[in-house]
């Protein structure tokens, strides 16, 4: 297809063109044609096009996007420059138009980094602002999808993504969600140190929020990626501001899968390493709801109390039969019991009868280190004089005979 002739009879072409472009059948075969190098070239050519030419433009690379086999020969033909110019020059519309078919061409796996090159990042994170909850779900779709692509994580955080995918996480969209939290997990560590605690916390509170309300391939995830984030320091006391144990224990209990359980309680022992996190996990006092600035004061509330950890460790020691759960769970009870102010609480809580559990059912894989664990725990405990004489009454004695 061709546009030649005065600018009025291209203006005719074009409309044929988007006329042609709207069926499915015919997008291959306008793109074999070079119908999107000719598209480039008419808007060098038409200078005065106005705003229903423009939009035309845009919707026309837009319905060939559509055709995922064309997507390579699309942008090699120039749509990606094509469309930028579009967006440079186009009003809100043909803004978001253009943020439309590149957030399609985004999806080609092939060209993801050709994209990101000629600066097509913009018009997407421009699209995630749209008033419409599904433009934003397209933006984070594509965001997500790119950040797949490991050479285009630094274009994607020089270009506004974070902040973009931050915001998107908030909107009460599963979905978004979901793309959200992916997208943020791929690109924190692109981000500089100064920023890259925000990025850290958007990532969290989206993955606590969708883990309360997925299934349980989507609930295996997060906890699986809630497990990576708590290795973090400043990540792990969030991740008790944000109700985190509560969300724990909810999939802990709920849920049918061995994976699951092991992701979250793998969670519980990274939470325990930490000194600040320590008190909150044995004592189930909260601070309010986490700021991404750390500058502000409180803003008052009182702070929620969070279920204790020996509440959502107990029924592991008794209930289902997981090969590795012995030894993460003397590995929780052998981190908490160094700290010293909460030892009298734990005995009280009922840890010498877990401890007494986990002895007898230690897998052979990992008796050794579950029963080491377990015996620095019994030491631990006994230096606390009060803690001492309540670990005797129940049967503490005995359990060191076994250890023994």
């Amino acid at each position: 297809m061709r546009f030649p002739g005065r600018p009025q009879t291209k203006m005719v072409a074009l409309q044929s063109a988007y006329n042609l472009s709207c069926f499915r059948i015919c997008r291959a075969r306008l793109v074999e044609e070079d119908l999107v190098e000719q598209l480039d070239s008419l808007l060098s050519s038409v200078r005065s096009g106005g705003e229903s030419f423009m939009q035309q433009l845009a919707i026309t690379v837009s319905n060939l996007a559509l055709h995922v086999k064309s997507q390579p020969r699309i942008i090699e033909g120039g749509a990606v420059g094509t469309l930028c110019r579009l967006f440079s020059v186009g009003d809100d519309r043909t803004k978001q138009l253009v943020g439309v078919a590149m957030a399609d061409l985004a999806g080609c796996l092939d060209s993801q980094e050709r994209l990101v090159e000629e600066g097509g990042l913009t018009p997407i994170v421009h699209l995630a602002n749209a008033k419409n909850v599904v433009l934003k779900v397209k933006a984070a779709a594509a965001i997500m999808q790119l950040s797949q692509c490991v050479p285009a994580r630094p274009a994607l955080v020089k270009a506004g993504a974070v902040a973009a995918l931050i915001t998107l996480s908030q909107i009460r969209n599963h979905n978004a969600k979901r793309l959200c939290s992916v997208a943020l997990c791929n690109l924190v560590n692109d981000v500089g140190r100064r920023n890259r605690k925000k990025v850290e916390l958007g990532a969290l509170r989206a993955l606590l929020s969708l883990a309360r309300s997925s299934t349980v391939d989507e609930q295996e995830r997060c906890a699986h990626a809630m497990a990576e984030l708590s290795n973090r320091k400043s990540l792990a006391k969030a991740m008790l501001k944000a109700n985190g144990l509560e969300t724990l224990r909810t999939m802990i209990t709920a849920s049918p899968s061995p994976k699951l359980v092991q992701f979250c309680v793998a969670t519980l022992v990274n939470l325990s390493l930490h000194r600040r996190s320590r008190e909150a996990l044995v004592f189930g006092d909260v601070l309010p709801a986490a700021t991404e600035d750390e500058s502000k004061e409180p803003s008052g509330e009182e702070p929620h109390r969070s279920p204790r950890i020996l509440e959502i460790l107990k029924p592991l020691c008794y209930g289902r039969k997981i090969a590795s759960m012995p030894f993460l769970l003397s590995s929780v009870v052998c981190h908490l019991s160094y700290f010293a102010p909460g030892r009298v609480r734990m005995v009280e809580d009922g840890v010498v009868s877990m401890i007494a559990a986990l002895q007898s059912s230690a897998s052979s894989v990992s008796e050794s280190n579950t029963r080491l664990n377990l015996a620095i725990a019994i030491c631990n405990l006994a230096e606390d004089d009060n803690a001492r004489s309540l670990m005797i009454d129940q049967g503490a004695v005995q359990v060191c005979m076994r250890a023994s």
